[in-house]
This record gives structure tokens, C-alpha cells and sequence, in this order.
């Protein structure tokens, strides 16, 4: 917004308003950061996940059409019925469903997350102590302020650099390169 002051009048018209102003165009939420191997185990879960439905349905299905009538594999002799729905009505093949997916449900690797998020932490910790990233000039280490981008440090696309070295205080140093398998400095 903006203030009027010293005087008792103002004329204005109002021309780009509303939602395609540069404002309004401007207040989109962050975007979250989500590292490709993030994305990637995201999908394989998704994957996994369906897999075990589409398991589970024909399973259900199958037992559905070849439920026997009699429990051959509890013997003879035994007079005690156990509480279970006719497979063959819809609340049946519900029941089952639900059964197998709690069966399958080993399927889906929780613990890769688990996994992976103690990996970056125990990778943060390397870096953290890590002697080539040590500044003797001000005697500052390397600080990790996140866990979520570590696997993607050494996914380079773009280097910036300007020629006048303002932005490294007319330091300009090459450390080292690699290049496919060969490395350079």
C-alpha cells in the first residue's frame, strides 16, 4: 500500500488490479523441494502399493470363485464353526480383500524411508567434518543447514562464475574438475 500526505485531494484512476496483477501473481506458495531420488521412491511406493491392491482384488476375487464348502485341512471331527462371512456376497469379497491386504501389506518398504532419511543424516555429518571444506582464513567448517537436498550436490548443471571475481573477493581459485572418469586440477 502506499500513504497520502500534505495534501487534501488526490485524483487516481486504478489500472492493473485484481488477480493477474504483479502482486496477486506474486503470492504463490513455495514450492516444495523434492530431490529425484525422493520423486523416485515416491513412485516406486505408489507402484508397490497398486501392485498390492490389483493383488488383493484378484486374490478376493479367486477365493470368491473357489472357496470351498468344506475345511479339508482341519481334519475330521471338528464341530466348532468359525465366524466367518459367505465369500460369495459382496461384504465377503470385502472382508477377504481387506484380509489380503493386510496379508500383503510387507510389500510396501516403510523402513526405506527410515532408510534414507539416516543415510543424509550420517552424510551431513561427513560433510560437516569433512577437512577440504574447512576455511583456515576464518576458521569456519562446513555447515549442513538441511537433509533433504544431500544426493543432489554433486548434480551439477550450470556453473556461474563472473569475471571480475566479485563475488569470491578476487579469489579466483580452481580447485578441481571431474569429467566423466577423468579428473582435472
Amino acid at each position: 500500500g502506499s500513504t497520502l500526505r500534505n495534501t487534501h485531494w488526490v485524483v487516481g484512476l486504478a489500472v492493473y488490479t485484481g488477480r493477474s496483477s504483479k502482486m496477486m501473481m506474486n503470492m504463490t506458495p513455495a514450492p516444495r523441494k523434492v530431490s529425484q531420488l525422493e520423486r523416485l521412491t515416491n513412485s516406486l511406493v505408489l507402484s508397490m502399493f497398486s501392485i498390492m491392491v490389483a493383488v488383493s482384488v484378484i486374490f478376493a476375487a479367486l477365493h470368491a470363485a473357489y472357496s470351498p464348502d468344506t475345511r479339508w485341512y482341519l481334519g475330521t471331527g471338528y464341530d466348532f464353526d468359525w465366524p466367518e462371512l459367505d465369500p460369495h456376497t459382496a461384504i465377503g469379497v470385502f472382508v477377504h480383500f481387506l484380509r489380503y491386504i493386510i496379508l500383503l501389506n510387507q510389500i510396501i518398504p516403510i523402513s526405506l524411508y527410515v532408510t534414507l532419511e539416516l543415510v543424509k543424516v550420517i552424510q551431513c555429518v561427513f560433510l560437516s567434518y569433512d577437512l577440504g571444506m574447512y576455511d583456515c582464513d576464518q576458521d569456519i567448517r562446513f555447515q549442513v543447514r538441511t537433509t533433504t537436498l544431500n544426493e543432489e550436490l554433486g548434480q551439477v548443471e550450470y556453473v556461474l562464475s563472473d569475471k571480475t571475481g566479485t563475488l569470491t573477493r578476487n579469489q579466483m581459485a580452481f580447485v578441481q574438475i571431474s569429467v566423466g572418469d577423468v579428473k582435472y586440477g
